[in-house]
């Protein structure tokens, strides 16, 4: 997706260099060296692509001849390093391992992850559409949003349906879960919708190309405005509103957030995988907060603390000691 904080980081690195630099002879080392890199990337990424179209054989060849005229370029390039193209190597190490912890530390949460750590959301449809009608629970919002990751068979965290019907029941008149999928095409803006078979429970996956603004609550106020047209959604009419004619009601969004901080209590993993998901939990940390991240700075929203990792662990029993003082009570 596009970030326009990236674009003015890059910008404010680049005038950094030039600052430090101060003339382009003194840059001359330092771009030299990245172009022979940049060239060697190159070269490596198109011997995957065409290894990937099944032509191994030239792939090897084209990797060879290339690899080998790129790699002189390198080794010569290497007396570089002390007079300016350290700079290449320190801003390449630092992006690299960014990409690293941030695809690793998702690729290992995710493969610890048990079974047990996800749930169907169709085991729990009847429970949040009697939710929904209950007159006794209060109403905590009327249109709940919750911005998560649904895979097959409609399977979400633990936590997420822990959130919505565990010791606290959140009543809304309709519940979304919205997952944002990147787009190929870095302009499109397109979403997919699926109810559940119900009039309440609403899936909506947006397709949204990386030079878009993730500005959700636009987005699933659209959709709410579309589906009440086409007679799927029932009108909301709020009572008090800005619109006297608006037929939408208000919009609650929650998101989970986790804490490298867990992983202490997760004494299990492993060295290396600690590293790089308590890597990736750290940057998230350090970077633009989920709100903002999908414009929602000025949306109703609830950040929710969730473990890491939901332990399937026997239960040690207690074993009591003694009760006293305590009232027989009368059989009739």
């Amino acid at each position: 997706m596009y970030i326009s904080a990236v674009n003015w980081l890059l910008c404010i690195i680049a005038i950094f260099i030039v600052i430090s630099f101060r003339t382009s002879h003194n840059m001359e080392a330092a771009y030299g060296l990245s172009i022979t890199i940049t060239m060697l990337m190159t070269t490596v990424l198109l011997f995957e692509f065409i290894r990937r179209q099944s032509k191994t054989i030239f792939a090897i060849t084209f990797l060879l001849i290339f690899g080998f005229i790129e790699s002189v370029f390198l080794i010569a390039s290497l007396g570089k390093f002390l007079h300016g193209g350290y700079a290449t190597l320190i801003i390449m190490g630092v992006i690299l391992a960014v990409m690293v912890l941030w695809f690793y530390g998702n690729k290992r949460r995710e493969a610890i992850s048990s079974k047990d750590d996800y749930l169907t959301l169709k085991d729990y449809r009847k429970q949040l559409m009697n939710l929904s009608k209950d007159v006794d629970e209060p109403t905590f919002a009327t249109n709940l949003v919750y911005i998560a990751n649904m895979h097959q068979n409609y399977a979400l965290k633990r936590s997420i349906i822990y959130s919505l019907i565990g010791s606290r029941p959140k009543k809304a008149a309709v519940y979304w879960f919205v997952t944002v999928q990147e787009s190929s095409d870095p302009h499109e803006k397109s979403y997919t919708l699926d109810m559940l078979g119900t009039e309440n429970i609403i899936h909506v996956t947006l397709y949204l190309g990386f030079k878009v603004e993730p500005q959700i609550h636009t987005y699933i106020k659209q959709i709410a405005n579309n589906l009440v047209k086409q007679k799927i959604l029932s009108p909301q009419f709020p009572k008090y509103a800005i619109d006297k004619h608006g037929n939408i009601g208000d919009f609650k969004y929650v998101i989970a957030t986790q804490y490298y901080a867990d992983l202490l209590n997760l004494p299990q993993i492993s060295s290396i995988d600690r590293l790089l998901i308590g890597g990736r939990l750290w940057l998230q940390s350090h970077t633009v907060s989920p709100s903002n991240f999908y414009g929602l700075e000025f949306s109703d929203v609830i950040e929710e603390t969730v473990p890491l990792f939901i332990e399937q662990s026997d239960k040690k029993k207690l074993v009591q000691r003694s009760i006293k003082n305590t009232i027989k009570k009368i059989q009739s």
